[in-house]
């Protein structure tokens, strides 16, 4: 027959020693050094939480405005006018000539959207129009317009943005996986701003 000795306890009645907030002031010990170990519990405990509730609102803020995906952009050009250059969120996408004499297609790297958009800004410019405007190298038609932002499938990281571009100056905006022309309607019409000098 198994005996339990008196002064002996079983490990699961022992229990773990719960930690206390405040100090113990122990008998003798000066109430001088007491004193300022309360004071620091108080005051500290509140602050590191307060801390790190800041960080972490903090680092929620960054994920909400920062920016997702590395996208190719793509443009296609449906116009008779060469398209020197075009920029999609300030990113250069290439250029373009006219339909039927190619009309773009080609994939650059990369751009990325900031959190929250509900547009991108589409800035292009334009070729010259006549043999007199290319001699005299004469600046060139800017225009720019910010067009809905595509439907994307939740959490998209990757993938093509293609601009289309529409004869009087319009454009639509379209997401996809693939290189293939889609079928689009115009969105919206660019306005023209200060045209841009030729650096070339």
């Amino acid at each position: 027959m198994n005996t339990q000795n008196a002064n002996e306890t079983f490990p699961s009645a022992q229990g773990k020693r719960r930690r206390k907030f405040l100090p113990e002031r122990k008998p003798g010990h000066p109430l001088w050094q007491w004193v300022p170990a309360v004071g620091f519990r108080i005051a500290v405990v509140p602050v590191a939480s307060l801390v790190l509730v800041a960080g972490v609102g903090f680092c929620q803020a960054v994920t909400k405005t920062g920016s997702y995906g590395e996208f190719d952009l793509m443009g296609f050009n449906r116009t008779d006018r060469y398209i020197a250059q075009f920029y999609v969120e300030g990113q250069w996408g290439g250029n373009l000539f006219p339909k039927g004499n190619g009309g773009g297609g080609s994939a650059t790297c990369c751009t990325s959207i900031p959190r929250g958009s509900k547009t991108l800004h589409v800035r292009w410019v334009l070729g010259w129009k006549t043999d007199e405007q290319f001699r005299n190298r004469a600046p060139q038609e800017t225009y720019e317009a910010d067009v809905p932002l595509p439907v994307m499938p939740r959490g998209a990281k990757s993938g093509h943005i293609q601009i289309y571009f529409f004869p009087g100056n319009r454009i639509s905006a379209m997401y996809t996986t693939d290189l293939d022309e889609s079928e689009v309607k115009p969105q919206v019409v660019g306005r023209r701003i200060a045209d841009t000098p030729y650096n070339g």
